[in-house]
């Protein structure tokens, strides 16, 4: 087996099960049990030569890629073709017309279609939905488990974090003492999810394919699982929702999600807790002595827990890779106040209540000011005092302003206060962090001893977007280390939304917002920053953030014209949060003509298509050879469209939100015939023809834009896509003499290409 049941493929899952020929073809398929023929298929494309045969159970099988059909059934298809004067058929037949018996020959293993040699052997139940052939005991001898790769831990709401940020998070599995393991804690808050990237093999067989069933267990308890038995064409594009479509768009890999997405209705899940397989962290003291350690989906409680991933195959074969979660919000530690000593500064701290501080580590360095770099850190020595915690009133933390909002709320609770003795001498710097009772790390406090000394340097400010599926995610830098933390703001139309912000260094800050509490067709970002010799930077900035819903879809416009995306009602799985940015005005590119339209975001999936529509120059006398196309790495992909000469405008359909731009073809196809040669005489009264075809721009729309005639007559040729080939033999002999065999292609633009060649036959 070479591919499995339910593994990815573009925009759907892969129906069958695939079984290794050895890159030979021509060898016999049988019929798995009584029936009749009920469809042949012969198509260039996709599953090129296939069989349908309907079982006595009602069930459907399908053979697909053949060489060829048996004797009989060849007949009909070469009938069917010449009838209809085209290669591409589709004939169906009556209950009767063909009976089949269980282990008669019904064709030969081929390579046609797309892919190379190999039998596509799909089942379908009696209400035409894909089933796993495995489920019918065909005897498969396999002891391969499956190979883990990498896993995935991503924050799924603006408020959750994974290791100290509010981006997704990969790790590799490390093998010790035979058990594979994630060998450090992963911190987490919030909600977070969970996923894995793995294949699967058979025995004997290098081909990777997709694990059977996906398992998640937290402190022994199962929140997850899926496999994959059965599922209904109409839920093909689910793939994106199976798979985590951000990582994939991002170059990450094919990771299988072990959460269940909203707008997901598959029934390959058959385990989920009650967040739909993600875990959700306590957010308080209060939420966590309400946690239900079976059940992580309601709040796990703060502190370590251990997790366990399983992948397993259809016959058993596992591979499981164990870690531990360090549950629970990082807490905040702020230096009140600071006693520089001989050897040593002895600082005073706050915290919150909940938190008591079991361990404390200290950086130090001698750089005063180090640009947008991260300072140049030394570890240096750091205990507690011995003394008894005082308890501060949080009542005095400044309020805020009327019409904000911050996120995450803080939570008003006493303060704990702590001494804490550094060592280091010559440091102008500290970096101080702890940990509490429960393991969980503080967000790091930082401290400048000031001597007086001036920066030469000026005082300037950054910011760094990245957006999320639901939430954008900021990177403060500053060309200083900052006297107190950046105030973010967004001024949404008549009201502002406030961030609340996360120190990583003492000139770096993180912050971010649900793109839901910013959604707007105009959103402006300030930032305002102090230096710690007290002068001030600001970043100001303008974006979009349009939202549109599922209930009502939407458009996304350029905000100069010229260029709009239509979704309608039902076309996303939920909220999306668009903007368009003109890339460029021209591309180096000879063929993309006029802006190039950068389009977020990028790796949201849809449920259906959008319109996509672009306006077309007034130089633009002859707009046939124009289409869309879309950027793929350094490649732009050219995509058909209709042409409006009204409102000069070129439409067409996507699935995916890209760069766009259009693309004009003005190349004719290549054609060549190879056989037989111009002016040869042929040995043979059945010479083979045989063409090469390919056109780099458009494309073909369908294989009748490829045309052979010999004497004039169509010919019934085979299109080979993947080969760039076409091809025909000959049936019966041809009578001697000249024969004139002419080819036509034609382009997806109206470019023509046509061929003659002239032989003899003895």
């Amino acid at each position: 087996m070479t591919s499995s049941f339910g593994e990815s493929r573009p925009r759907r899952f892969h129906a069958a099960i695939d079984i290794k020929t050895w890159n030979r073809t021509g060898y016999k398929v049988f019929a798995t049990r009584d029936g009749y023929v009920e469809r042949i298929s012969v198509s260039p494309f996709g599953y090129g030569r296939a069989l349908y045969l309907r079982l006595d159970t009602g069930e459907t099988v399908v053979y697909a890629h053949l060489e060829r059909f048996n004797e009989r059934l060849q007949e009909i298809v070469e009938r069917e073709q010449e009838r209809q004067g085209a290669y591409r058929i589709e004939k169906y037949l009556s209950a009767g017309e063909l009976p089949v018996q269980q282990g008669a020959i019904v064709g030969y293993s081929g390579q046609s279609g797309i892919g190379v040699p190999h039998l596509h052997f799909e089942m379908r139940d009696a209400q035409n939905r894909p089933i796993n052939p495995l489920h019918k005991n065909f005897a498969l001898s396999d002891k391969a488990a499956p190979s883990i790769k990498e896993i995935a831990v991503s924050p799924l709401a603006a408020d959750a974090m994974v290791d100290g940020d509010f981006v997704p998070r990969s790790y590799n599995p490390v093998l010790l003492n035979g058990r594979l393991i994630i060998p450090k804690p992963i911190r987490v808050s919030g909600k977070i999810g969970f996923a894995v990237e793995a294949f699967d093999r058979t025995t004997g067989v290098n081909n990777q394919f997709a694990v059977y069933r996906y398992q998640l267990f937290l402190d022994g308890s199962l929140q997850f699982q899926s496999q994959f038995d059965r599922f209904s064409y109409s839920e093909n594009r689910l793939i994106d929702l199976v798979q985590d479509y951000y990582l994939m768009r991002h170059d990450w890999g094919r990771f299988h999600k072990l959460y269940r997405e909203a707008g997901n209705t598959l029934e390959i899940y058959s385990h989920l807790n009650s967040a739909e397989g993600a875990i959700l962290i306590a957010g308080t003291e209060n939420e966590q002595t309400k946690s239900d350690e079976r059940e992580a989906g309601r709040g796990l409680s703060w502190g370590l827990h251990d997790f366990m991933i399983v992948t397993e195959d259809f016959d058993g074969n596992r591979t499981t890779v164990e870690g531990q979660l360090l549950a629970g919000p990082a807490f905040e530690l702020q230096v009140t106040s600071l006693e520089p000593q001989a050897t040593r500064v002895l600082f005073n701290l706050s915290l919150p209540r909940a938190h008591e501080l079991k361990h404390v580590t200290a950086e130090t360095t001698a750089q005063r000011w180090f640009g947008t770099r991260r300072p140049a850190w030394r570890t240096a020595q750091a205990e507690l005092a011995a003394h008894e915690a005082t308890l501060l009133d949080a009542q005095a933390l400044t309020p805020l302003p009327q019409d904000s909002a911050l996120y995450p709320q803080p939570v008003f609770a006493s303060l704990r206060n702590e001494k804490v003795i550094v060592y280091g001498n010559g440091a102008k710097l500290f970096r101080i962090a702890a940990r509490d009772q429960h393991g969980i790390f503080s967000i790091p406090a930082f401290a400048l001893v000031h001597d007086g000394a001036v920066p030469s340097q000026p005082f300037h400010v950054e910011v760094q977007k990245d957006f999320y599926t639901h939430h954008l995610r900021l990177e403060i830098a500053a060309s200083l280390p900052l006297l107190e933390p950046p105030r973010v703001n967004f001024r949404v139309e008549e009201r502002e939304v406030a961030a609340n912000v996360i120190a990583q260094e003492p000139n770096r800050y993180i912050a971010a917002v649900p793109l839901a509490a910013i959604g707007a067709d105009s959103v402006v970002l300030v930032v305002t920053a102090k230096s710690f010799s007290g002068a001030q930077s600001q970043w100001e900035e303008k974006f979009g953030n349009l939202v549109l819903t599922p209930e009502r879809g939407g458009t996304l416009r350029a905000a100069a014209g010229g260029m709009q995306i239509r979704f309608e009602p039902s076309a996303l799985y939920w909220p999306l949060y668009g903007r368009v940015e003109i890339k460029a005005q021209r591309v180096h590119h000879p063929l993309v003509i006029g802006p190039v339209y950068h389009v977020e975001p990028q790796d949201v999936p849809f449920r259906e298509s959008a319109v996509l529509e672009i306006n077309y120059p007034d130089s633009v006398s002859d707009p046939s050879k124009l289409g869309l196309c879309a950027r793929d790495g350094e490649r732009w992909n050219f995509k058909a469209a209709k042409h409006n000469p009204f409102t000069r405008t070129l439409t067409a359909s996507v699935s995916s939100l890209e760069d766009f731009a259009i693309m004009k073809d003005e190349e004719p196809p290549v054609l060549v015939i190879q056989s037989p040669s111009p002016n040869v005489r042929t040995k043979t009264r059945r010479p083979p023809i045989r063409c090469h075809v390919v056109d780099h721009i458009s494309g073909f729309e369908s294989q009748r834009d490829i045309q052979l005639r010999l004497d004039g007559k169509l010919l019934i040729a085979e299109y080979d896509p993947e080969r760039e080939l076409v091809l025909y033999q000959p049936k019966a002999d041809l009578t001697p003499g000249t024969h004139v065999l002419t080819a036509r292609a034609e382009d997806q633009c109206g470019n023509v290409t046509e061929r003659e060649a002239r032989f003899v036959v003895p």
